[in-house]
């Protein structure tokens, strides 16, 4: 598992780079974002103590914008029973490759947080026991 999340990380951490077109101060940001997701990610795959932490919190930021963005989607499908708005303009196909490339970043990484969570519960039953 901790190679997939390494693998996934830096999977993230291009796609990160690669929207960045212009340098300003928001991508200057992104891009120290992509960086501590590396480094975290790193320190999980190494099994550092502190990698485990920074890795969900760097996650969490990533999940809640994923889960609004999915819930708009589908209140929207909901809402207009179709992939276009009510006046017919809009391009079901690219909604459609839209959400899976969305859905690409977004199950992995809830997967991965779950993951992380889980380890984290175990290092401090483990270390509880061991008292």
């Amino acid at each position: 598992m901790r190679y997939l999340y390494l693998m996934w990380s830096f999977m993230l951490a291009i796609f990160l780079f690669h929207g960045i077109r212009v340098w300003s101060l928001m991508t200057y940001s992104i891009a120290a974002f992509a960086a501590l997701i590396l480094v975290f990610a790193v320190s999980v795959f190494l099994r550092k103590a502190w990698g485990n932490f920074g890795s969900r919190a760097c996650l969490l930021p990533i999940l809640l914008l994923l889960v609004v963005q999915t819930a708009g989607r589908i209140f929207f499908v909901i809402h207009n029973r179709s992939l276009e708005g009510p006046d017919g303009q809009g391009a079901p196909l690219v909604f459609l490759v839209v959400m899976f490339f969305e859905q690409l970043i977004f199950i992995p990484g809830l997967v991965f947080f779950i993951w992380l969570w889980k380890n984290r519960a175990q290092r401090i039953s483990g270390a509880s026991q061991a008292e």
